[in-house]
């Protein structure tokens, strides 16, 4: 609190918003297995930059958040590993209700990972995970839509503790498009608590940006060597099937035959290039109708 005095008239500001400033995390690479376990408790997480600096977006927007948050993440050579410890003071009143993969978790305590590996401030990935390790995956199209149907190959675990929850969540490359040789990538993070319908972020935290205003994200640097991403990929298909003959019956129970019995086979295939970093070619032989087109195509 500041207070300034013009005469014998006392003026009292209320405390401003703190500015929000650039940051930038180096990710620490670590050549070892990791056990995926919900519990991060190997030395190698203790190496890792940590993040704490989470700010209210909501009830009180530019506040501290007023449970603390650590978020350390780990390169290896399978994925990327997003270590989180949510500590709260009444572990008892941490929402935790849904348990099947891409549930709807607004009732429930969460933790989202945002991730802009094009470092374009257009395009990423979301990944959310409540405390029973119950996990959400979405595309980001833009800065007001994402494509829910998007499902990656990822894995999460979580576990509720005295002081709170943590997670753990791997990511492997192959389910990111990123540009070879970039160091840097853009992210943020976000934590919900239900309880108080307290919404806290890294960046972007005022209540006209948001999560996914990738104009404001963090950056995270040392992913210059990371492996190359396949260029193509085959999708095989095979699909048989069988009709009985059809008989017709008569009044008087006779029957006649109206189509006989018949087996069909059908082999095809479907084929993804990627011919740049932000463009899939589609190539098809001998297409299976069965994925008709009012489906959404999940892409990774």
């Amino acid at each position: 609190m500041k207070w300034w005095y013009a005469g014998t008239v006392g003026l009292w500001l209320a405390p401003t918003v703190t500015a929000q400033s650039s940051a930038t995390v180096v990710i620490h690479v670590e050549t070892g297995a990791i056990r995926l376990d919900g519990i991060p408790d190997e030395s190698v997480w203790l190496e890792a930059d940590s993040i704490t600096d989470f700010t209210q977006r909501e009830p009180a927007e530019g506040q501290p958040a007023t449970e603390r948050t650590v978020v350390r993440l780990l390169s290896t050579p399978a994925g990327l590993y997003i270590a989180l410890w949510a500590y709260d003071g009444q572990p008892r009143a941490i929402r935790h209700a849904q348990l099947r993969r891409d549930a709807d978790l607004d009732s429930d305590d969460s933790f989202t990972l945002l991730l802009d590996p094009q470092r374009d401030s257009r395009s990423g990935y979301l990944f959310t995970v409540n405390p029973n390790g119950a996990a959400r995956d979405a595309e980001v199209l833009n800065f007001e839509h994402a494509n829910d149907d998007w499902d990656s190959v990822r894995d999460a675990r979580a576990r509720r503790t005295d002081f709170g929850w943590t997670a753990e969540v791997a990511i492997p490359w192959q389910t990111l498009r990123y540009r070879r040789g970039a160091d840097v990538w853009g992210a943020n993070f976000r934590r919900l608590i239900r309880r108080n319908n307290e919404e806290v972020l890294w960046r972007a935290w005022a209540r006209t940006e948001g999560l996914v205003f990738m104009s404001k994200t963090g950056t995270l640097s040392g992913l210059a060597d990371l492996p190359r991403r396949n260029l193509t990929e085959f999708r095989p298909y095979l699909a048989a099937s069988a009709d009985l003959r059809r008989l017709e019956y008569g009044p008087t129970g006779s029957d006649s035959l109206v189509a006989l019995a018949d087996q069909r086979v059908k082999v095809g295939g479907d084929a993804k290039l990627a011919v740049a970093p932000t463009l899939t070619l589609d190539l098809t032989a001998n297409t299976d109708f069965a994925q008709v087109e009012a489906d959404r195509q999940v892409s990774t």
